[in-house]
């Protein structure tokens, strides 16, 4: 395992998920999975699937005018506005402390932990799966304390 500072964690990042679709998602109670698809030929080494699999705070901006406080129901507005975004292009992604913002479109998808004070993962980015027991090419994590990469096999 090997942690990744901020910027070269936005190169990494913005490799994979720049010029990618967002293409599918898959809503469970604490978990939201978002799949983005390459409908041209990926730069070499990154799949034409990766999934973001998310189980902190999700906001999306044009959904959160006035934020409610029920973690469920703000949940529940970002995941709405996110079915306005599929099939829109992936333009920018920032990792920030303690986020991840994921511009698609117009719009901007920040992935943020529930507790900031529990150095717990928040989301995930992995190649063709978002099953995390699978045996991924890579795993990108986001902790509460920075960014790691789990299976550095190829990136």
């Amino acid at each position: 395992m090997e942690m990744l500072t901020y910027p070269h964690a936005g190169k990494v990042l913005s490799k994979l998920l720049v010029g990618s679709q967002l293409d599918s998602i898959r809503v469970y109670s604490l978990l939201v999975e978002l799949s983005f698809f390459r409908p041209d030929e990926p730069p070499a080494g990154t799949p034409k699937m990766i999934w973001v699999v998310a189980s902190g705070e999700i906001e999306v901006s044009c959904a959160m005018p006035d934020s409610p406080v029920d973690f469920f129901e703000r949940r529940s507005r970002a995941i709405a506005s996110l079915y306005n975004c599929m099939g829109q292009f992936v333009e920018a992604v920032r990792p920030e402390e303690h986020k991840l913002s994921i511009s698609v479109g117009a719009v901007s998808i920040t992935l943020s932990p529930d507790n900031k004070d529990v150095d717990a993962e928040f989301w995930a980015l992995m190649d063709d799966s978002p099953d995390v027991t699978s045996n991924h090419e890579w795993l990108i994590a986001g902790l509460s304390s920075g960014i790691t990469l789990i299976e550095p096999r190829t990136l």
